[in-house]
């Protein structure tokens, strides 16, 4: 026996079958998050690594100046 014949048989067990499954899906409707954007939590991290800054004998007196300023943006 397949599905269209059994349902044409017996109606009564196959509307059951619909009205159960449309309330379910009603009531799941209503119960899904209603946020357009949900929360949640973005992880950061901070990344630090040890950076060797070259010296050059030959120095211009901007190079020195950007050089300080560099190392004094790092921490140093």
């Amino acid at each position: 026996m397949n599905l269209g014949e059994y349902s044409v048989k017996n109606k009564v067990n196959s509307w059951l079958l619909v009205l159960l499954m449309t309330i379910g899906g009603v009531l799941a409707y209503f119960e899904m998050g209603k946020l357009e954007d949900p929360a949640f939590t973005i992880k950061e991290a901070k990344i630090i690594t040890a950076t060797q800054v070259r010296r050059h004998k030959k120095c211009t007196t901007k190079s020195r100046i950007t050089l300080k300023m560099q190392c004094a943006s790092w921490g140093k």
